[in-house]
């Protein structure tokens, strides 16, 4: 009998242990291919990324040169004196221009900028080029932009030819060409994709682009994405090419599974032989007993300490789901409805719920990124107080269903136009004026905002006041951590996620800003956030043409006796330096450019001299040579925009007295009054 029962046990163990082995193996097939189809989609989705951004960038470049031919165009030739002006405007904003030159109708090289380097080229008739003439006369007779192929230039290095047909007063007058080298800045684009082994190749399969790392890509080929496009209409494709190489973190994946395949092996032979010894001794119910008894309890401590992350992904799920809800339900509805006024009215209920669900999903990313380090700022020009306005704007309707108000006070913020995330500032802006809209039920929320200027800085202060339910002292302190709300489950009166509030401190604390919260409980909420945002280099700093910025000048001080020349080409730059002179009673007189300049310092008397650097016909180094040479040992201040170390540099070495970077306040030209014109009296 007992043979006969261990007989029965064993086989009873043997059938369990295969049955765990056959549920091992399936589940890791299913996992391996999971893994291979996910790693066919990252592929495909980073080559359409990044084939996209290097076309793009390509596009930029084109539309440069574009530009400057559209500006010849339009002022009949006049412009053409300025093309080199800004040919090196666009070198300076793109490293991918190599230079810029003009081919006249005869298809003669008649100039090239920059000079330096590509003197074979300047006198080169390109008619007699088989992979030139044939293309850039085309161009010609159809006045469309041609690319040629990546070819050998007599200059030595490659580069693609971009022509620009140019058109003016009827006829045809040559083309403005740049050559363009694409290198550098698709590196930079996949600066931080070093798993990717990326090529790119024009019409005649030349391979003009490949990146560093293609180690072990032979591995990965049979992941290999390739996408042919065009860069401009009609013009021949580029092949691009993008496969993972040895550093692709997704192999990871795969030592995963191997570690979890070795883990499952185990695990199935620990519980074969577990039931051989279950069935063999009695008192194995017992230690099952006592090991569950022990499971429940880790099972209770595992539910405790996960409640609240079980709660906001119950939230997010009611989050998510609710707006969707909206939309297809909308979306249901505008298929059968034909009154417009009616149709109107669901497209605004329609746009609502798309913001909300556009809303969360921002918060839930920027999670991710801040958490992952790959969070990033990124900067553009806008005027601040236009923007505040235009986000109230999109959410009054809704404070006004609701029967709120929404009141904005913008009389201590002048129209600076700043360089900040313009995007970043909306979601904090608007992250802030819902949370007021959902705990108000009567009244509404004022915001008010100023700002003045500190260090060339623009110091923002905007607080957000409702009338709504109020905040506990206790709750005050963590209303800003996340997935925290004031009330939570299933019977919570309030919407939200508790994503909002934490995700606006993080941004602002990253954008070196900071929020602050007064509030009692029945007597509303006040949020302050306070921001120091960069001045753009196109604002016109009020400061500067006679409006107090809160700090202090010598109003008393007078220079009537001296004689100064500004030396800009641009209107508004020569405009602003004037007013502050002209606040110090100082004599002025003007020069367009650096010829002008040296001709008036050879014709007059000045005490001082503000000069710009980048000018047409002459620039301010120029002219500065010149009027040194001449003997005349007149201060010359250098005023620009350009504050590179070469340019100071170079500066120091002409003789220049100082170096005033763009844009200045009046403090220190007042200074540099004192310095240089007080010592001659």
């Amino acid at each position: 009998m007992t043979k006969i029962t261990f007989g029965k046990n064993l086989l009873i163990t043997a059938i369990v242990g295969l049955i765990s082995l056959l549920f091992l193996l399936r589940v890791f097939t299913k996992n391996y291919e999971k893994i291979i189809e996910t790693r066919r989609i990252n592929v495909d989705q980073a080559g359409e990324f990044i084939s996209e951004k290097f076309k793009e960038e390509v596009l930029q470049n084109i539309q440069a040169l574009e530009n400057l031919k559209g500006r010849i165009e339009e002022t009949n030739g006049a412009y053409f004196e300025n093309w080199e002006y800004d040919a090196q405007v666009m070198r300076q904003q793109s490293e991918s221009i190599m230079f810029v030159e003009w081919i006249d109708s005869s298809m003669t090289i008649q100039r090239i900028y920059p000079r330096e380097g590509n003197e074979n080229a300047v006198g080169l008739n390109i008619k007699n080029l088989e992979y030139r003439a044939p293309e850039w006369d085309k161009a010609a007779r159809d006045s469309n932009i041609n690319i040629t192929q990546w070819v050998e230039l007599v200059q030595g290095s490659n580069a693609f030819l971009v022509d620009a047909p140019v058109y003016f007063s009827g006829s045809f007058k040559g083309t403005i060409t740049a050559g363009m080298n694409f290198n550098r800045l698709f590196d930079d684009i996949i600066s931080d994709r070093n798993e990717y082994f990326i090529t790119v190749s024009d019409h005649r399969n030349t391979t003009f682009y490949e990146s560093k790392d293609s180690i072990g890509i032979e591995e990965y080929e049979a992941y290999k994405y390739t996408k042919t496009f065009t860069v401009l209409e009609n013009e021949d494709p580029w092949v691009f090419t993008l496969q993972p190489n040895s550093n692709i973190i997704g192999r990871t994946a795969f030592e995963r599974i191997g570690i979890g395949l070795a883990l499952g092996l185990t695990l199935s032979i620990l519980l074969t032989i577990s039931v051989f010894f279950i069935l063999e001794s009695k008192s194995a119910e017992k230690r099952l007993k006592v090991l569950n008894e022990d499971l429940n309890l880790q099972k209770e401590k595992a539910e405790a300490s996960s409640k609240a992350k079980t709660d906001f992904l119950s939230t997010m799920s009611h989050e998510i789901r609710t707006p969707m809800s909206g939309i297809m339900g909308l979306i249901e509805i505008l298929k059968d409805e034909k009154d417009e006024v009616e149709i109107r009215k669901y497209l605004d209920m329609l746009e609502i719920s798309s913001k909300n669900l556009l809303a969360l999903i921002s918060d839930i990313l920027d999670i991710n990124k801040i958490e992952s380090g790959s969070f990033k700022i990124s900067e553009s020009g806008f005027i601040l107080k236009e923007e505040i306005q235009r986000i109230l704007d999109l959410n009054r309707p809704v404070f006004i269903d609701k029967g709120l108000y929404l009141e904005l006070d913008q009389s201590k913020l002048k129209e600076f136009e700043v360089q900040s995330d313009l995007g970043k500032l909306n979601q904090i802006f608007g992250n802030l004026i819902r949370n007021a809209y959902k705990f108000t039920e009567k009244g509404g929320l004022k915001i008010t905002s100023s700002g003045r200027i500190v260090n060339q800085q623009l110091k923002v202060n905007i607080s957000f006041a409702d009338t709504g339910i109020g905040i506990s002292k206790e709750n005050q302190s963590i209303i800003f951590e996340r997935f925290t709300q004031i009330d939570s489950g299933l019977s919570r009166k309030f919407e939200g996620t508790g994503l909002g509030l934490s995700i606006s401190k993080q941004i602002l604390e990253l954008m070196g800003g900071s929020i602050s919260v007064q509030s009692e409980v029945g007597e509303g909420t006040i949020f302050e956030v306070e921001l120091y945002l960069p001045l753009s280099g196109n604002a016109i700093m009020e400061d500067e043409i006679g409006f107090s910025i809160g700090s202090e000048t010598d109003e008393g001080d007078d220079f009537s006796s001296y004689n100064a020349l500004i030396v800009d080409d641009n209107k508004l730059n020569q405009m602003v330096l004037e007013k502050v002179l002209q606040k110090y009673k100082v004599n002025i007189d003007l020069a367009e450019n650096g010829e002008v300049a040296v001709q008036k310092a050879s014709e007059n008397e000045y005490d001082i001299i503000f000069m710009d650097l980048h000018m047409p016909k002459k620039d301010g180094f120029e002219a500065t040579k010149e009027i040194k040479e001449m003997g005349i040992k007149t201060p010359i201040i250098t005023v620009s925009a350009n504050v590179t170390e070469e340019a100071m540099a170079q500066a120091k070495k002409l003789g220049m007295s100082e170096f005033i970077s763009k844009p200045f306040t009046t403090q220190i030209i007042h200074s540099i009054l004192n310095t240089y014109l007080k010592k001659l009296s």
